[in-house]
């Protein structure tokens, strides 16, 4: 099973991998739905990111995830 602090190791990956594609926070939260106090909560380990955030940004930056969740370019 997949714990917590794994998801949101993986959205947390998911944000850096569109960084390093040159994303800017903003254009993030913006294409996904997301407010930036959700990013903020969830990298400060306020909240957690569940399966229809992570889905969010998924479908909005066309990442896939795999059975473990971890989300990567096709």
């Amino acid at each position: 099973m997949v714990t917590k602090e794994e998801i949101n190791g993986y959205f947390l990956e998911a944000i850096r991998l569109l960084k390093a594609e040159g994303y800017t926070q903003k254009d993030i939260v913006k294409a996904a739905g997301l407010s930036q106090n959700t990013i903020t909560k969830i990298k400060t380990g306020q909240n957690n990111a569940g399966d229809d955030t992570i889905n969010k940004l998924c479908n909005a930056f066309r990442l896939t995830t795999r059975s473990n969740r971890k989300p990567s370019r096709n």
